[in-house]
């Protein structure tokens, strides 16, 4: 896997909402088994450890007047490892999306799971950057990442 440049602009990929820099840990157990709740006003990921290699991400976006944007996405722990800056590596050819990043620029990216430039990461895949886009953007701060760490153990 080759990493691209993308375009910036402001602080982040062109296809990065800069209000991803609002999505914050809120919790990292429930009575369910170990999860990680990680959100902002308008956005919220849920990562759910099923077992030791399956995981459930689930987003939700509320886009105002435009109504509210809801999904589920299954990670292996290699996906999880590269999408939250653990890992950069999603191992063969065949697992990741050159053509992804390609054509958006980023770090690593895997075809309607996510793409990720350095911190910055879209759930599931590229947006233009503006409000209203049917993806979370959030920037993977170092909590963020030792919380998913804890999830791997």
């Amino acid at each position: 896997m080759k990493a691209v440049e993308p375009r910036i602009e402001a602080i982040g990929p062109i296809w990065w909402n800069n209000h991803g820099d609002k999505m914050r840990i809120v919790e990292t157990e429930s009575k369910e088994g170990s999860v990680v709740v990680i959100r902002a006003s308008a956005a919220e990921v849920v990562i759910q450890k099923i077992n030791s290699d399956a995981f459930e991400v689930s987003y939700w976006i509320n886009n105002g007047w435009r109504g509210e944007i809801s999904g589920l996405i299954k990670m292996n722990r290699v996906m999880l490892t590269a999408a939250f800056c653990v890992s950069d590596d999603l191992g063969e050819e065949g697992e990741y999306s050159q053509w992804l990043l390609d054509k958006y620029g980023g770090t690593v990216a895997k075809q309607g799971i996510f793409i990720r430039w350095k911190p910055f990461l879209n759930i599931p895949g590229p947006g233009t950057g503006s409000d209203g886009d049917a993806n979370v953007s959030m920037e993977v701060l170092d909590e963020i990442k030792q919380a998913v760490g804890g999830l791997l153990k």
